[in-house]
């Protein structure tokens, strides 16, 4: 079994860990050097999660560990498990 990452719970830490810091998501793009935003919004939102270099980095702009910005489900999904996206591919 392994633990799978909750991005709703996950943007809401990350902006609670924002706000708790006086950032915003402007203060992360121009951080991160993105031409926009969105990235940092969707993470926000739950859309989608950062690559592990971005989340390296906002870890360092936060200054927490990786794992204080991560929140996991409360299930966990067996190992080699296939959801019906990866089927289809």
């Amino acid at each position: 079994m392994c633990r799978v990452i909750d991005l709703v719970k996950t943007g809401k830490n990350i902006e609670r860990l924002l706000s708790e810091r006086g950032l915003t998501a402007r203060d992360v793009q121009q951080r991160l050097g993105f031409a926009e935003r969105r990235p940092v919004y969707f993470w926000i939102q739950g859309k989608n999660l950062s690559s592990i270099d971005n989340l390296f980095m906002l870890a360092e702009m936060l200054q927490v560990p990786i794992d204080e910005i991560l929140i996991p489900k409360d299930e966990y999904k067996p190992q080699g498990s296939v959801n019906e996206h990866d089927r289809s591919s």
